[in-house]
């Protein structure tokens, strides 16, 4: 099972997004150099296709809640152990193919405060 990649320029080993790998937005920018280069682009994309997908993983997770099903409707063990890595993949799913459109927010967000970075 090989890793699915947000975008062409991007490692297969750093397109996925787990948990504890998070950037601030001011991160972000300072990791990014102000020349204005499609690398520069191309880790912006990253970075915001990144930061959806955590929130799409997060909105799911929180989306489960406690379950007051009994009897054989009741989640099993394995579902419940299980169920934080469905949530990924469903939120890294959702955010490769559109999401809800914050990835290209942040895009923008961020290529403006690095236009604005790179003209002082």
């Amino acid at each position: 099972m090989g890793l699915k990649r947000c975008c062409k320029d991007t490692p297969a080993k750093t397109a996925r997004m787990g948990p504890t790998t998070t950037l601030s937005a001011a991160q972000a920018i300072a990791a990014v150099p102000a020349n204005g280069t499609s690398a520069q682009a191309a880790k912006v994309h990253r970075v915001a296709k990144q930061f959806e997908a955590m929130f799409m993983t997060e909105m799911l997770h929180q989306s489960h809640g406690k379950s007051r099903a009994t009897g054989v409707f009741r989640a099993g063990e394995g579902e419940t152990a299980m169920q934080p890595f469905m949530d990924q993949a469903l939120g890294d799913a959702m955010a490769s193919r559109g999401g809800t459109g914050l990835a290209q927010s942040i895009e923008q967000v961020l290529g403006r405060q690095m236009a604005a970075r790179s003209g002082k």
